[in-house]
C-alpha cells in the first residue's frame, strides 16, 4: 500500500511540475514589427491591452526592442483603469529584438479581465499599423479588439490614446493555473 500511495505522490508531484513548465504562454511567438525602428523624436510609454481566458500568474514581461532605443526600458502591468500592479527594470538587453525580463514576483491575474502591459522608450520603437485590429490569440491569452488598442502615453504614465490599433509589441510571459487535481482510481 505505502509502495502504491509513494508511486501516485510522485505522479501527482510531476503533474503539477509538468503543468507549470509546459504551459508558459506569450501572445507573440514569431510576430515581428514591419516597421522595426520609428521614431517621432519622443519618449512614450507604449503598450497593449490583453485578456486571459483562465486565471493565473504573470511572470515575466516582453518586448521587442528597436535598434536605435536607448532608454533603460521598465515594463509595467495595470488594471484596465490604470492602477499599476507590477513593474520591473529590464537588464542586459541585446541590441534589438525580443527582450524578456521576469518579475521579482509573479503578478496573479484573473481570467475574464482586462489588464494593459507596457514598456518606455525613449525615441525610437517597433510598430505595425493595424495590427491589433483583430484579437490576436495563444493559448489562454488573446489581445483585446475593442478599436482602441495599441496604446500609448507619456513615458512611466498609464498609456491610454491609441493610434489605428497600431503593435507596439508588447507582450507577457503568462502561466494558467492548473485545471484541478485529477481523480485516480484503483
Amino acid at each position: 500500500v505505502l509502495y502504491r500511495v509513494g508511486r501516485i505522490f510522485a505522479f501527482l508531484m510531476g503533474c503539477m511540475f509538468l503543468g507549470i513548465a509546459a504551459h508558459a504562454q506569450s501572445i507573440f511567438t514569431t510576430q515581428l514589427p514591419i516597421l522595426p525602428d520609428v521614431t517621432d523624436g519622443v519618449p512614450y510609454e507604449l503598450g497593449m491591452k490583453f485578456v486571459p481566458s483562465k486565471s493565473g500568474r504573470i511572470t515575466a514581461i516582453r518586448h521587442y526592442k528597436a535598434p536605435s532605443d536607448t532608454a533603460t526600458h521598465i515594463g509595467r502591468i495595470w488594471s484596465s483603469t490604470g492602477t499599476l500592479l507590477a513593474s520591473v527594470t529590464f537588464a542586459g538587453e541585446s541590441s534589438s529584438g525580443w527582450q524578456q525580463q521576469s518579475l521579482t514576483t509573479p503578478l496573479n491575474i484573473s481570467a475574464n479581465t482586462t489588464y494593459v502591459v507596457s514598456v518606455n522608450i525613449a525615441s525610437h520603437f517597433p510598430f505595425t499599423q493595424g495590427g491589433l485590429v483583430a484579437s490576436i490569440a495563444n493559448g489562454d491569452l488573446s489581445t483585446v479588439a475593442d478599436g482602441q488598442n495599441g496604446v500609448y502615453g507619456g513615458a512611466g504614465t498609464f498609456p491610454t490614446a491609441a493610434y489605428q490599433n497600431s503593435n507596439y509589441f508588447r507582450d507577457v510571459v503568462f502561466v494558467a493555473d492548473a485545471g484541478g487535481v485529477p481523480t485516480i482510481s484503483k
